[in-house]
This record gives C-alpha cells, structure tokens and sequence, in this order.
C-alpha cells in the first residue's frame, strides 16, 4: 500500500464481489479472452505429441531457454562456428529434443534428424520465444562481433547476441520459470483455483495480463486482491459461515480478524506464521518484492 500510495486496505476490499453470478460471468469472459489469445500464440505440433513431446506452445520455448541460460550462459552457443553468436537457436532445439526424448536414436546418431518436417512447430516455438525475449531486451538478434551486424552470413533468426541487461537479468534470475501468458498461468492455478475460488482466479489472472505489459504496479495491487479472495474463499471453508467470515472482514483490522478465525487466537502457531509468509502481497510493507521496495 505504501508504494501506491493506499492508506488503509479498502483498496483491496473494492474487489471483493459478493455476488457469484457476477463473477460466474466474468470469468467466463475472461476464459474466452485468454483463450483467443491462446489460438493466436499457441504452436501445436500433432505428430510431435504422437512421439511423446508435449504440444508446444511459445512458453514452453522461453522456459527451456531461461531455465538453462541461468544455470549456463554460455549453453547454447557454439565456439566452432562462425558467425558466433551466445544463442544459436538450432543448438538449442536439439538439445531441447534430445531432452525431451532421449530414446529417439535419430536425434544422437543423426545431426541433421532435429530438421525434419515434424519439428517444424518446435521451431516456430522457439522462433516466437526467441522475439519474445528479444522484445524484452534480454536478446538481440545478431552476432557478439559490434561490426558485423550487417554480415548476410548465417540464417536470419537463428543466431542471438544477450544483451548486457539481458547478462545482468540472468545472473539474477531464478532458473525455475514461471508461465507469463494469462492464459499459461491460469492454467498453473486450475486445481487450487477450485478450491481458492472464481474471483481468486480472475484476479490472477488480470495480475498476469498486467504483468505481461510490465505495469508492474497494477500487477502487485492485483496480486493482493487475488491473495484477498484467497484468504476469504478458505476463511468460508473453514467456517462454513460467510456471512460472519463478510462481518469480520468489514472491521476495522478486517484481515487480521478474517485470519483469527482461519487459525484461531492463537499468534504462535507455525502453520500461521508460514501462511502470513506467503501473503506478504497484501502487508502494508511486502518483504519479499524487490521491485516495489526500490520504488518505495
């Protein structure tokens, strides 16, 4: 709240929509969007699934990419050719193949195997990842050499210079990736979603369109809604009485009261004190955000 300026939690409490119907409807339109979006980036490849690798979709692209570019920057590149470039996307659809499916003898024995026509939607994938972090700055299309940008050299695309933001967003980032794309991301929540609630889901899911567009502080705020409807929607479960679960919450200290009746009035108990841990989303202070602290 410091960081947007909120003085009390009423901001928070704005979102919370008491009527089902309502947000029945909203998440159907919300599913609807996302799923539209997801027909336009999604890069299924039939023949490929056939043989026992996932359908791909761009995301699944970037999270191989990221994930093995943080534990080696220097994984995918290839010393022995030239141009050099830090990410040669070819190197990298092999070794994501022969990852995948490591009983397909074709993809150790012959080089050129990862070429064929089946593969064709991984390299699409990998193509639409690869501007995605380029749109991002961590990738630059082109050599490492400064003055051989305009060489016709290599194949247009597959050959990535990191950036040096991009160096520096590596070192720090964390090698496990999360999903990105709303529609992605909500489908990481489709279990917990059942039992967290509809407007737990269609908060996350605006948190995530937010953070796509990198309004990183309307993501946070949403982020704290959708941790508010998820303290609401288990405070009803355990009560099994939304009405006085709706009565605490409108106190004064409404989330404290709501998080009373969850654990009780005990302020020692270690499965509370982990809980309050993982919604910091919502403290007046959040610990654990680096982005809001620096903009504090």
């Amino acid at each position: 709240m410091v960081t947007v300026g909120y003085r009390t939690e009423s901001i928070y409490r704005q979102y919370s929509i008491a009527d089902s119907k309502l947000l029945e409807e909203a998440t159907v339109e919300l599913a609807a969007l996302q799923s539209e979006r997801d027909r336009r980036d999604r890069r299924v490849c039939g023949r490929v699934a056939e043989r026992g690798i996932r359908p791909m979709h761009y995301e699944d692209a970037m999270k191989f990419l990221i994930e093995k570019l943080a534990g080696s920057p220097n994984i995918f590149a290839d010393a022995s050719r030239l141009p050099n470039f830090d990410v040669f996307i070819p190197s990298a659809i092999t070794g994501f193949l022969r990852e995948q499916s490591p009983r397909d003898g074709r993809l150790f024995s012959n080089p050129d195997s990862f070429r064929l026509p089946e593969f064709d939607d991984v390299w699409l994938a990998f193509y639409d990842a690869a501007s995605e972090l380029c749109r991002r700055g961590i990738f630059r299309l082109g050599e490492i050499s400064a003055k051989a940008q305009g060489a016709p050299r290599y194949t247009i695309a597959d050959g990535y210079s990191i950036t040096a933001t991009g160096r520096e967003w590596l070192r720090h980032s964390t090698t496990r990736y999360v999903p990105t794309t709303p529609g992605r991301y909500l489908q990481c929540f489709e279990n917990p979603g059942k039992v967290l609630g509809l407007g737990f889901l269609q908060r996350a899911g605006e948190a995530a369109g937010c953070h796509a567009y990198e309004n990183h502080l309307a993501c946070c705020a949403m982020c704290g809604a959708a941790a508010e409807s998820a303290l609401l929607a288990i405070a009803n479960a355990k009560t099994d009485d939304p009405e006085r679960v709706q009565r605490e919450y409108n106190k004064r200290d409404g989330r404290r009261n709501v998080t009373n009746l969850i654990f009780g009035s005990s302020q020692t108990s270690t499965i509370r004190n982990q809980f309050e841990s993982d919604t910091t989303t919502m403290s007046p202070r959040p610990r654990n955000c680096g982005r809001c602290q620096a903009l504090a």
